[in-house]
């Protein structure tokens, strides 16, 4: 997956490794806002992920609220932590 250089500075700003982008990328729900696609964990997928990767549990946990903007060319737009609940249509 291509990240622009504003989602790899979001990247490191936030603290959000390449794993998490990773995981919420084959393992995270997705819902379309204003042209562009929102993955997210949700409590299903995240148990999905801590199930397929029990022994970091620990370690992943603190990604539970980590999402990722994708735009129309497919490319990683921006990362953050989600801090309030996201709103699905």
């Amino acid at each position: 997956m291509a990240l622009t250089k504003h989602a790899q500075n979001r990247m490191q700003q936030r603290g959000i490794p390449p794993l998490a982008v990773e995981l919420l990328m084959a393992y995270g729900r997705i819902e379309y806002q204003n042209g562009s696609q929102l993955l997210y964990f949700d409590n299903r997928s995240f148990k999905r992920v801590c199930k397929k990767l029990d022994a970091a549990r620990k370690n992943i946990e603190q990604l539970a609220k980590a999402y990722l903007v994708i735009g129309e060319n497919g490319q990683v737009i921006t990362t953050s932590h989600r801090t309030k609940q996201i709103k699905r249509k």
